[in-house]
């Protein structure tokens, strides 16, 4: 498996994995506006934000909350899921954790993204907490789920 961090030459393997059946539909909230309407060099071009391919099936954006904790959206293709997408999760994490001064991965997940909750508890991330109503979704606000590691718990993987 190979992890590469994005560039705007990457513009249409990102919109083809989010692009995905399911995918787009599980990640975005009501207010998000369509993929193809997203001009994906702002957040490529962004130094703090850092978007990982792997195997041209599964996309990681990373972005800072502060200097150690940093925010993972993923989107994998849906042939690609089960182990090799944990395994390319599990990757992506220890590259931000090498490459960056990341200490702690979170992520949010909205409640009923089964999959999303199933690659978080795979890949070693646990849950502590719950945001209430935080999450538009079918013109209802909905709970996401916040998981999280440890640069020091992802090492004893």
């Amino acid at each position: 498996m190979n992890v590469r961090r994005a560039t705007i030459d990457d513009s249409d393997i990102i919109r083809a994995v989010y692009g995905s059946p399911g995918t787009w539909e599980a990640v975005s909230d009501d207010n998000t506006p369509p993929l193809e309407g997203i001009d994906l060099s702002t957040i490529l071009s962004n130094p703090v934000m850092c978007v990982l391919i792997v195997d041209d099936a599964a996309v990681f954006l990373f972005h800072p909350h502060n200097s150690v904790m940093f925010e993972m959206h993923s989107a994998v293709k849906p042939e690609f899921r089960g182990p090799q997408a944990v395994e390319a999760a599990r990757m992506a994490g220890f590259w931000i954790f090498e490459h960056t001064p990341c200490m702690k991965i979170i992520t949010l997940i909205p409640a009923g993204n089964v999959p999303a909750v199933v690659l978080a508890r795979r890949g070693g991330m646990v849950k502590e907490g719950t945001l209430t109503a935080s999450f538009l979704k079918g013109g209802r606000l909905i709970d996401q789920y916040v998981y999280g590691i440890t640069k020091e718990a992802a090492k004893c993987l």
